[in-house]
């Protein structure tokens, strides 16, 4: 005879859990440069999956310009999430994204950069093409400074040249590179007197000090030669003394 226990069962049932959900640190991968070759980038989930699409070209002084980054920025609040892309023929495009408020710049390492981004908002469902154009860093650079400033009329003071290049780095920063050991010649064309030897070479933050006396009130008009080039300097006008 079969005899039931008033105690029931013993064995406990399973617990049944819900899956957590995804992280916000899955990604979704998507081709972002067809053609040959062909590129991927991998996109966090603040991006994607969405219906909005964002492409466009990067430009600059000699037309597109191969193997540029491009950072693509979506800022909610006081938080944003990036991702890069590189456009390997000059073109580049980022589908299935959501829509929000963007911030889009591109450069090149070493040598071009975008000045200001592109700040613009995307419908949930919007194809917008963005055209982004950089500036060829690299070129020489010349920068003045004064002690005192301004100048005054008729005193003694010294005037400053700094000589730099241009490097833009592997965040897209452009940063300024002094040129130590440049022969440089001051050359005061109108409004000021140089009372210092007029050639020497840049030091190790590519400056050179030069002693000077202001003439007259207003803007004096200086140039200086590093090696065989010429570059205008703007010098703060002259103050009366």
């Amino acid at each position: 005879m079969a005899v039931a226990c008033s105690g029931g069962s013993t064995e406990k049932p399973e617990p049944t859990t819900t899956p957590p959900p995804p992280s916000s640190s899955t990604s979704f991968t998507v081709i972002t440069a067809p053609g040959n070759p062909r590129t991927t980038t991998t996109i966090p989930t603040e991006l994607s999956p969405g219906e909005a699409t964002l492409n466009g070209t990067v430009g600059g002084p000699d037309g597109p310009v191969p193997d540029a980054i491009v950072r693509v920025e979506r800022l909610t609040g006081d938080e944003e999430v990036s991702v890069d892309i590189r456009a390997v023929n000059g073109g580049w495009q980022l589908p299935a994204i959501r829509g929000g408020r963007y911030r889009v710049r591109a450069w090149r390492a070493p040598d071009m950069a975008q000045l200001e981004p592109e700040i613009f908002f995307l419908g949930s469902t919007e194809t917008r093409q963005v055209n982004l154009l950089v500036t060829r860093f690299g070129e020489v650079s010349v920068t003045v400074g004064t002690e005192p400033a301004p100048l005054p009329v008729g005193q003694p003071a010294v005037l400053v040249t700094q000589v730099v290049t241009g490097a833009v780095d592997a965040q897209g920063v452009v940063r300024a590179n002094p040129r130590p050991g440049l022969p440089v010649q001051l050359v005061p064309a109108g409004g000021l007197t140089l009372e210092s030897q007029d050639r020497g070479l840049t030091d190790s933050e590519g400056n050179s000090a030069w002693r000077v006396r202001c003439l007259a009130p207003g803007p004096p008009s200086v140039a200086l030669l590093v090696g065989n080039v010429r570059y205008s300097v703007i010098v703060p006008a002259c103050a009366p003394g």
